[in-house]
């Protein structure tokens, strides 16, 4: 059995500048997605302030589809206040993005395993036990980015739990409007909107 330095569970942006990261500083590092195909579907609203972004990683410009520089928020009763100044935010293409971070971990050395679930760890005397269906693999350490929705975790004694107060449905939708402010992202609430929640409007250009 192979034994890697690192096992990273999750391709997205976490999971994938982590395994990168790791194996630029030497490590033997494998990272497993359960999908074919990484980023697809998109599950973000795809906007993110230029520093958050450029803190973490270097931004290419293929991934930005719009550069904003403020926020409108609207209130229940329709008062807009207008938020900004000169820090920019970026309306990303994520589906490319993850596709180029994880290609950036192969090219850093990283071995991946697309269409790889991994659906139990297990703590061993070595280090850990990565089960999928296929085959198992072993690490010393364990890096586990699978998102939110996250089981394995529980595996290592983390409680994930999520109580229904605290979870959310949300919808996204793609619309062609000449009436949407391309240098602005806006921000609703209010019964009329999004009763119980929010809305935004991310101008992707």
């Amino acid at each position: 059995m192979q034994i890697y330095d690192i096992a990273v569970v999750g391709a997205g942006p976490a999971g994938s500048v982590a395994a990168m990261s790791a194996a630029k500083n030497g490590a033997r590092v494998c990272l497993f997605e359960r999908k074919e195909t990484v980023g697809i579907p998109v599950r973000c609203g795809e906007g993110i302030g230029k520093r958050s972004l450029m803190d973490h990683i270097e931004a290419k410009q293929s991934w930005i589809k719009n550069t904003t520089r403020k926020t409108i928020m609207v209130s229940p009763s329709g008062i807009r206040v207008e938020v900004g100044g000169d820090t920019e935010s970026y309306i990303l293409d994520r589906e490319k993005m993850d596709f180029d971070l994880v290609q950036g971990a192969i090219s850093a050395g990283v071995e991946f395993y697309p269409s790889t679930s991994i659906v139990s760890i297990k703590k061993v005397s070595q280090g850990y036990e990565c089960i999928s269906s296929q085959k198992t693999f072993q690490a010393k350490l364990v890096i586990i980015a699978d998102g939110v929705e996250s089981r394995l975790a529980k595996d290592l004694g983390w409680n994930t739990t999520l109580s229904l107060e605290d979870i959310e449905t949300s919808a996204f939708a793609r619309v062609v409007s000449p009436f949407i402010d391309k240098e602005s992202c806006m921000f609703f609430t209010g019964t009329g909107v999004a009763p119980g929640g929010y809305a935004w409007i991310f101008p992707k250009g």
